[in-house]
Protein backbone atom coordinates (compact mmCIF):
# COMPACT_ATOMS: atom_id res chain seq x y z
CA UNK A 1 0.00 0.00 0.00
CA UNK A 2 2.88 2.27 0.67
CA UNK A 3 3.97 1.89 -2.93
CA UNK A 4 0.61 3.10 -4.16
CA UNK A 5 0.68 6.07 -1.79
CA UNK A 6 4.18 6.97 -2.93
CA UNK A 7 3.17 6.74 -6.57
CA UNK A 8 0.09 8.90 -6.00
CA UNK A 9 2.13 11.48 -4.12
CA UNK A 10 4.80 11.58 -6.75
CA UNK A 11 4.20 14.44 -9.15
CA UNK A 12 5.64 12.58 -12.09
CA UNK A 13 3.18 9.73 -11.73
CA UNK A 14 0.29 12.16 -11.25
CA UNK A 15 1.33 14.00 -14.46
CA UNK A 16 1.48 10.71 -16.40
CA UNK A 17 -1.94 9.74 -15.10
CA UNK A 18 -3.37 13.14 -15.99
CA UNK A 19 -1.82 12.96 -19.46
CA UNK A 20 -3.16 9.42 -19.93
CA UNK A 21 -6.64 10.53 -18.85
CA UNK A 22 -6.43 13.52 -21.19
CA UNK A 23 -5.31 11.35 -24.15
CA UNK A 24 -8.02 8.83 -23.36
CA UNK A 25 -10.66 11.57 -23.32
CA UNK A 26 -9.37 12.93 -26.66
CA UNK A 27 -9.50 9.43 -28.17
CA UNK A 28 -13.02 9.00 -26.79
CA UNK A 29 -14.03 12.35 -28.24
CA UNK A 30 -12.61 11.44 -31.67
CA UNK A 31 -14.31 8.05 -31.51
CA UNK A 32 -17.61 9.66 -30.49
CA UNK A 33 -17.39 12.15 -33.39
CA UNK A 34 -16.60 9.40 -35.85
CA UNK A 35 -19.48 7.31 -34.49
CA UNK A 36 -21.81 10.31 -34.75
CA UNK A 37 -20.69 10.90 -38.35
CA UNK A 38 -21.24 7.22 -39.23
CA UNK A 39 -24.66 7.32 -37.53
CA UNK A 40 -25.59 10.47 -39.45
CA UNK A 41 -24.53 8.89 -42.75
CA UNK A 42 -26.50 5.74 -41.91
CA UNK A 43 -29.55 7.85 -41.05
CA UNK A 44 -29.27 9.82 -44.31
CA UNK A 45 -28.91 6.60 -46.30
CA UNK A 46 -31.90 5.13 -44.49
CA UNK A 47 -33.97 8.22 -45.32
CA UNK A 48 -32.90 8.00 -48.98
CA UNK A 49 -33.83 4.32 -49.12
CA UNK A 50 -37.17 5.04 -47.49
CA UNK A 51 -37.83 7.80 -50.06
CA UNK A 52 -36.84 5.44 -52.90
CA UNK A 53 -39.26 2.81 -51.58
CA UNK A 54 -42.05 5.39 -51.35
CA UNK A 55 -41.30 6.62 -54.89
CA UNK A 56 -41.27 3.03 -56.11
CA UNK A 57 -44.67 2.39 -54.51
CA UNK A 58 -46.04 5.59 -56.03
CA UNK A 59 -44.67 4.66 -59.46
CA UNK A 60 -46.25 1.21 -59.07
CA UNK A 61 -49.63 2.84 -58.38
CA UNK A 62 -49.12 5.15 -61.35
CA UNK A 63 -48.25 2.14 -63.51
CA UNK A 64 -51.43 0.37 -62.40
CA UNK A 65 -53.42 3.49 -63.24
CA UNK A 66 -51.89 3.73 -66.71
CA UNK A 67 -52.41 0.01 -67.24
CA UNK A 68 -56.11 0.38 -66.36
CA UNK A 69 -56.45 3.32 -68.75
CA UNK A 70 -54.77 1.33 -71.53
CA UNK A 71 -57.10 -1.61 -70.89
CA UNK A 72 -60.07 0.71 -71.09
CA UNK A 73 -58.79 2.34 -74.27
CA UNK A 74 -58.22 -1.08 -75.79
CA UNK A 75 -61.81 -2.09 -75.06
CA UNK A 76 -63.12 1.13 -76.56
CA UNK A 77 -60.87 0.87 -79.61
CA UNK A 78 -62.13 -2.65 -80.24
CA UNK A 79 -65.75 -1.52 -79.97
CA UNK A 80 -65.11 1.52 -82.15
CA UNK A 81 -63.34 -0.56 -84.83
CA UNK A 82 -66.15 -3.11 -84.80
CA UNK A 83 -68.73 -0.37 -85.28
CA UNK A 84 -66.74 1.34 -88.05
CA UNK A 85 -66.40 -1.99 -89.88
CA UNK A 86 -70.11 -2.61 -89.51
CA UNK A 87 -70.84 0.88 -90.80
CA UNK A 88 -68.64 0.24 -93.85
CA UNK A 89 -70.55 -3.00 -94.50
CA UNK A 90 -73.82 -1.13 -94.21
CA UNK A 91 -72.72 1.71 -96.51
CA UNK A 92 -71.45 -0.73 -99.14
CA UNK A 93 -74.85 -2.47 -99.20
CA UNK A 94 -77.48 -1.77 -101.83
CA UNK A 95 -80.14 0.90 -101.38
CA UNK A 96 -82.71 -1.81 -100.77
CA UNK A 97 -80.69 -3.18 -97.85
CA UNK A 98 -80.20 0.30 -96.42
CA UNK A 99 -83.94 0.93 -96.69
CA UNK A 100 -84.69 -2.38 -94.99
CA UNK A 101 -82.40 -1.45 -92.10
CA UNK A 102 -84.58 1.62 -91.44
CA UNK A 103 -83.99 3.39 -88.12
CA UNK A 104 -81.41 0.89 -86.93
CA UNK A 105 -78.76 3.24 -88.27
CA UNK A 106 -78.99 5.11 -84.95
CA UNK A 107 -76.11 2.82 -84.08
CA UNK A 108 -73.98 4.99 -86.39
CA UNK A 109 -75.65 8.36 -85.86
CA UNK A 110 -75.92 8.27 -82.07
CA UNK A 111 -73.96 5.41 -80.53
CA UNK A 112 -70.81 5.63 -82.67
CA UNK A 113 -70.25 9.35 -81.89
CA UNK A 114 -70.86 8.59 -78.19
CA UNK A 115 -68.18 5.87 -78.28
CA UNK A 116 -65.79 8.26 -80.03
CA UNK A 117 -66.42 11.03 -77.48
CA UNK A 118 -66.01 8.61 -74.59
CA UNK A 119 -62.74 7.40 -76.11
CA UNK A 120 -61.48 11.00 -76.31
CA UNK A 121 -62.38 11.52 -72.63
CA UNK A 122 -60.38 8.43 -71.69
CA UNK A 123 -57.41 9.66 -73.75
CA UNK A 124 -57.52 12.97 -71.84
CA UNK A 125 -57.53 11.03 -68.57
CA UNK A 126 -54.57 9.07 -69.90
CA UNK A 127 -52.69 12.31 -70.54
CA UNK A 128 -53.45 13.53 -67.02
CA UNK A 129 -52.12 10.31 -65.52
CA UNK A 130 -49.11 10.18 -67.85
CA UNK A 131 -48.12 13.74 -66.93
CA UNK A 132 -48.72 13.28 -63.20
CA UNK A 133 -45.70 14.03 -61.03
CA UNK A 134 -45.00 13.48 -57.34
CA UNK A 135 -45.21 17.24 -56.83
CA UNK A 136 -48.93 17.05 -57.69
CA UNK A 137 -49.38 14.95 -54.58
CA UNK A 138 -50.13 11.34 -53.92
CA UNK A 139 -53.72 12.20 -53.03
CA UNK A 140 -54.29 13.38 -56.61
CA UNK A 141 -52.90 10.09 -57.90
CA UNK A 142 -55.23 8.17 -55.61
CA UNK A 143 -58.17 10.26 -56.86
CA UNK A 144 -57.16 9.50 -60.45
CA UNK A 145 -56.92 5.79 -59.59
CA UNK A 146 -60.36 5.76 -57.98
CA UNK A 147 -61.88 7.62 -60.93
CA UNK A 148 -60.20 5.16 -63.31
CA UNK A 149 -61.59 2.16 -61.44
CA UNK A 150 -65.11 3.60 -61.70
CA UNK A 151 -64.59 4.53 -65.37
CA UNK A 152 -63.41 1.01 -66.24
CA UNK A 153 -66.58 -0.47 -64.76
CA UNK A 154 -68.67 2.06 -66.72
CA UNK A 155 -66.77 1.27 -69.91
CA UNK A 156 -67.30 -2.47 -69.51
CA UNK A 157 -71.02 -1.91 -68.95
CA UNK A 158 -71.17 0.49 -71.91
CA UNK A 159 -69.49 -2.05 -74.18
CA UNK A 160 -71.75 -4.87 -72.98
CA UNK A 161 -74.81 -2.77 -73.80
CA UNK A 162 -73.43 -1.82 -77.20
CA UNK A 163 -72.40 -5.40 -77.95
CA UNK A 164 -76.06 -6.43 -78.06
CA UNK A 165 -76.84 -3.49 -80.37
CA UNK A 166 -73.96 -4.39 -82.68
CA UNK A 167 -74.90 -8.08 -82.70
CA UNK A 168 -78.54 -7.25 -83.44
CA UNK A 169 -77.55 -4.82 -86.20
CA UNK A 170 -75.21 -7.37 -87.77
CA UNK A 171 -77.92 -10.06 -87.76
CA UNK A 172 -80.47 -7.68 -89.24
CA UNK A 173 -77.98 -6.53 -91.88
CA UNK A 174 -77.30 -10.12 -92.91
CA UNK A 175 -81.05 -10.84 -93.08
CA UNK A 176 -81.61 -7.70 -95.16
CA UNK A 177 -78.73 -8.59 -97.48
CA UNK A 178 -80.06 -12.12 -97.91
CA UNK A 179 -83.58 -10.81 -98.52
CA UNK A 180 -82.28 -8.32 -101.03
CA UNK A 181 -80.21 -10.90 -102.90
CA UNK A 182 -83.18 -13.30 -102.84
CA UNK A 183 -85.45 -10.60 -104.26
CA UNK A 184 -82.94 -9.77 -106.99
CA UNK A 185 -82.68 -13.47 -107.93
CA UNK A 186 -86.45 -13.79 -107.95
CA UNK A 187 -86.74 -10.72 -110.20
CA UNK A 188 -84.12 -12.16 -112.51
CA UNK A 189 -86.13 -15.38 -112.84
CA UNK A 190 -89.37 -13.50 -113.52
CA UNK A 191 -87.94 -11.43 -116.37
CA UNK A 192 -89.05 -12.77 -119.72
CA UNK A 193 -86.39 -14.22 -121.94
CA UNK A 194 -85.74 -12.55 -125.26
CA UNK A 195 -86.91 -15.70 -127.04
CA UNK A 196 -90.23 -15.51 -125.22
CA UNK A 197 -90.66 -11.89 -126.23
CA UNK A 198 -90.11 -12.77 -129.90
CA UNK A 199 -92.83 -15.39 -129.78
CA UNK A 200 -95.31 -12.87 -128.37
Amino acid sequence: MELVNQLIESSKFAGIMALSAFLLSIASFIWARRSAKISKQALEESIKNNNRIKESEIEQKRYELLKGICEELSLLEGQFTLMITLKADYESSTDIVQTLMGNRIKLFTETLPAVDKYKEDIERAHLGAANWHVMHGVSELLKLQAAQDVALVHTKNFIECNASLVTDFRKQLLIAQQSSSGAIKANAKCKPQESECLIC
